[in-house]
């Protein structure tokens, strides 16, 4: 009996090609009886079956990388207008991970403060190695002077307002709608 090779591939697609042709360079082109058509399907079958675990674990893997990566990506969706002297990923990531907080019920906004070492902490986890101690200090700074936080006894979103600029009037109205997204 002669094996039909394309069907054997197309029952088996999961392995790889140089699995499936080293089976195949193994087995011979010519004929064979059942007893040898048999050990190379399950031969063929187990490869596969290999290949497929190896597939769903390298999925979940990438699913779970993915999930991580879009979970540390939040700040990106916080749509604000930012100078060019500032860092945009450094701004965003302040309001959103050290005073909006995703993950927290509570929003650091008017009397509910939050040390400055906790957010620099909570962005520095967040950024990874992108932080630089400058850009977060000069984020830092540009919102103190927009009036979009204030700075007494801890840090906090200035919700009433006061003594807001232009500018941090818009980030204030964009860090309200984007905050009751996650509540």
């Amino acid at each position: 009996m002669k094996i039909d090779w394309k069907a054997m591939r197309r029952k088996y697609g999961t392995m790889s090609s140089a699995d499936f042709f080293t089976l195949r360079r193994l087995a011979g082109s010519g004929e064979v009886d059942e007893a040898t058509l048999q050990s190379i399907d399950l031969l063929l079958s187990e490869a596969d079956e290999k290949a497929l675990a190896e597939k769903r674990a390298w999925e979940a893997t990438v699913v779970k990388e993915l999930g991580e990566l879009s979970a540390s990506m939040i700040h990106r969706a916080f749509n604000i207008k930012i100078p060019k002297d500032i860092d945009g990923e450094h701004l965003k990531a302040y309001l959103v991970y050290g005073l909006i907080r995703p993950s927290q019920r509570r929003i650091y906004a008017g009397k509910k403060t939050v040390k400055m070492e906790t957010i620099q902490q909570f962005v520095r986890n967040k950024l990874g190695t992108y932080f630089d101690e400058a850009k977060f200090t000069a984020a830092h700074e540009w919102l103190l002077r927009n009036g979009v936080i204030s700075d007494n006894h801890g840090i906090a979103l200035n919700i009433s307002g006061k003594n807001t600029t232009k500018d941090g009037q818009q980030i204030l109205s964009e860090a309200k709608r984007f905050s009751l997204g996650f509540r």
